[in-house]
């Protein structure tokens, strides 16, 4: 069946709007997290180990595409693209982050290319913290108020402390080395913290 042209235009406008808006990678780094928050949508929080984490040559397979349609497409032309990472909690598998980031520089070197993380930020010693500014991330973490309004709804399972301590520790390093335009601490507002977020 021939479609009409109004159809034709309609439908060829919005794939040219999709490719235009499309200027971003998530990847899931794992399913594992060591923190077990009441409101996460993710059933695998609180595994430990390798529990799904993403094997390299997949990841590596995600980004040659991306940054493949990037160049097809010009998206340099209106500033640099975006790689994230997510999961459960990305920084378990570090390995593949810093991978990732190893095959974007030896096979895209003229890539524009920005990193971000979405972490709870207990993993961020020094030295992770010293890797995420070489590179620039943006990294978003949460806190949902004070220690004893945070720790009833973001428990650490995998550490021997607070998850609010855990939290304030890794963002302690970032701003140790003076690591702190790029980071975002959101607020997930619960029934339970909502009258005492202050």
């Amino acid at each position: 069946e021939d479609i009409g042209l109004d159809d034709r235009r309609a439908q060829s406008l919005q794939n040219t709007q999709r490719v235009q808006n499309f200027k971003g990678l998530i990847l899931k780094a794992t399913d594992a997290c060591n923190f077990g928050c009441s409101y996460c949508i993710d059933s695998a929080c609180g595994l430990q180990g390798t529990t799904g984490n993403m094997k390299p040559e997949v990841a590596h397979a995600a980004i040659d595409h991306f940054l493949q349609f990037c160049r097809r497409h010009q998206k340099y032309k209106s500033g640099p693209v975006t790689i994230g990472f997510n999961g459960g909690e990305p920084l378990i598998n570090l390995r593949l982050i810093k991978s990732c980031i190893a095959f974007v520089e030896a096979t895209h070197p003229d890539a524009l290319v920005e990193y971000d993380i979405n972490t709870n930020a207990a993993l961020i010693t020094a030295e992770v913290a010293s890797y995420l500014k070489h590179h620039n991330f943006s990294i978003t973490t949460s806190l949902d108020g004070a220690m004893p309004v945070n720790d009833e709804q973001r428990t650490a399972k995998a550490c021997n402390t607070s998850a609010f301590v855990a939290t304030v520790a890794g963002l302690q390093h970032l701003s140790n080395i003076n690591y702190s335009s790029r980071v975002t601490i959101l607020v997930v507002v619960t029934d339970k913290n909502i009258d005492r977020i202050d």
